[in-house]
């Protein structure tokens, strides 16, 4: 199986313990800065501050399974901002199909709001 490439927002620093699910389930997940349409910033000054994304990398089958056990866990659901239309959805229960067909810079965020 292929793998995918989830890019998750942390901003905040609400999900301290995101990055220790998603490896628990399987999941190679690793401190992003995200992408920069332009040059790069001041990498020292960037390092000075949290990351505030998350990527990870796994197939369809096992990201759907840590983000569905983090957001059970947390009572939260996760919500991706499509990145070409800015459309928000609740990809809380997306089956692996429909992760799959996620584009790469979609951006994904656990949010509270979990009934």
């Amino acid at each position: 199986m292929s793998e995918i490439d989830l890019v998750i927002d942390v901003r905040g620093g609400e999900d301290s313990d995101l990055m220790a699910i998603l490896s628990q389930h399987g999941v190679r997940a690793r401190p992003h800065y995200g992408v920069f349409n332009g040059p790069m910033p001041d990498v020292t000054e960037m390092l000075k501050h949290p990351a505030p994304y998350v990527w990870a990398t796994a197939t369809a089958a096992v990201l759907r399974t840590a983000i569905k056990a983090y957001a059970d866990s947390k009572k939260k659901r996760f919500i991706i901002t499509r990145l070409k239309t800015g459309i928000k959805v609740d990809a809380t229960n997306y089956s692996v199909d429909e992760l799959k067909e996620m584009g790469v810079l979609d951006i994904g965020k656990f949010e509270k709001g979990w009934p």
